[in-house]
């Protein structure tokens, strides 16, 4: 596992504490409120877009033009003239939910660019305009598209707004759980918009064409050590921890040195505590020196750790997978020293 290595994803790259990392730098430039706020434009100035060929949906306790949450951007060249206001979020039984909100420009002079409609792209990886996060579950809920690509949402026409203008509209994400009462909502311009309620759906809103698979990507985290010899990845439901080589053992040996010991302890500790029945143990080198080298340093490297946490650990019914990969699935440049002592690690991995 490793995070982007965090192939295989569910993918993305998000932490349960990456949920904080992110909300909090975006939350450094700019301000959310809730139950409405302030400084709500003119409705004169409001400019409705059309939906798909049928009634907006809506919340049955909510009234159609009043936010629950609503964010202010500060990070874009119209300062915080330009605000996402949520006016409901909507759960059509176990199919989707669907989030209707505004965007306005609270500007007296400027345009205001809007968020674009989210496209289903090729590559998992990129930025949609707007994400749904379950924080209970730790996922991140991507835009339902029809097989042809466009989003399941209302007309997205205007790609502007004039000064004190409005555009209403909606866009379909797959459905949380049953235990789930509210999401947060990320924007590609705004901070998070946090804890939005979940109602009941009281209008259909059937689909215009074949709908794509639903995407729901399981959050994960990263976090490393400042001197990099440690770091660890998360799901919710699994840990990977890699420790530097050049901590566990001396230039290309295969003998644990007198230090490895005590970072050992502590992962054997995290074993103990943990649910895990089986622990994967890989080993990793840089691309110095040939495969005919580095695959079999790697495997030893792994097996002694094996041995080592084998009997650090209290739980002797685990089961335990080795290997060693040499300089096959590196996750850093090979091309620089700092580079390479990434890629040098052993990396031990086990459900939570």
């Amino acid at each position: 596992m490793r995070f982007q290595s965090f192939r295989g994803l569910t993918p993305v790259r998000l932490p349960a504490r990456a949920i904080a990392f992110v909300l909090g730098m975006t939350l450094m430039t700019s301000c959310v409120t809730s139950d409405g706020g302030q400084n709500t434009p003119d409705d004169s100035g409001d400019d409705q877009v059309d939906q798909q060929d049928s009634e907006q949906p809506s919340g049955k306790d909510q009234p159609p033009e009043d936010p629950v949450a609503q964010s202010i951007t500060s990070s874009t060249k119209i300062g915080t003239n330009f605000r996402v206001e949520v006016i409901s979020l909507d759960k059509h039984d176990d199919d989707f939910a669907v989030v209707r909100f505004s965007m306005a420009n609270l500007s007296d002079s400027e345009d205001a660019y809007t968020l674009t409609p989210p496209k289903d792209r090729d590559n998992p990886s990129d930025f949609q305009s707007m994400t749904l996060i379950d924080t209970r579950n730790q996922t991140k809920h991507i835009p339902l598209f029809y097989k042809n690509g466009e989003c399941f949402c209302g007309k997205w026409n205007k790609t502007s707004l004039a000064p004190g203008d409005r555009m209403t509209t909606w866009l379909a994400f797959p459905a949380p759980p049953d235990d789930v009462d509210s999401m947060t909502l990320l924007t590609a311009v705004t901070p998070p918009i946090l804890d939005i309620p979940i109602t009941d759906a009281t209008t259909n809103q059937p689909a215009d064409g074949e709908l794509a698979d639903p995407r729901i990507w399981d959050l994960h985290s990263f976090s490393e050590e400042v001197d990099g010899t440690k770091s660890r990845e998360e799901t919710p439901d699994q840990m990977a921890v890699s420790l530097s080589s050049d901590v566990l053992f001396d230039l290309n040996e295969s003998d644990l040195n007198e230090d490895a010991d005590q970072i050992l302890e502590q992962v054997s500790k995290e074993i103990d505590n943990s649910s895990a029945t089986s622990v994967s143990i890989d080993g990793h080198t840089d691309n110095t020196g040939t495969d005919s080298v580095n695959i079999p340093l790697s495997e030893e490297r792994a097996e002694v750790t094996k041995n080592r946490i084998s009997r650090l650990t209290s739980n002797s019914d685990i089961t335990y997978e080795v290997d060693g990969h040499g300089s096959t699935d590196p996750i850093a440049s090979n091309d620089t020293d700092k580079g390479r002592a990434k890629n040098r690690r052993v990396t031990i991995t086990f459900n939570k």
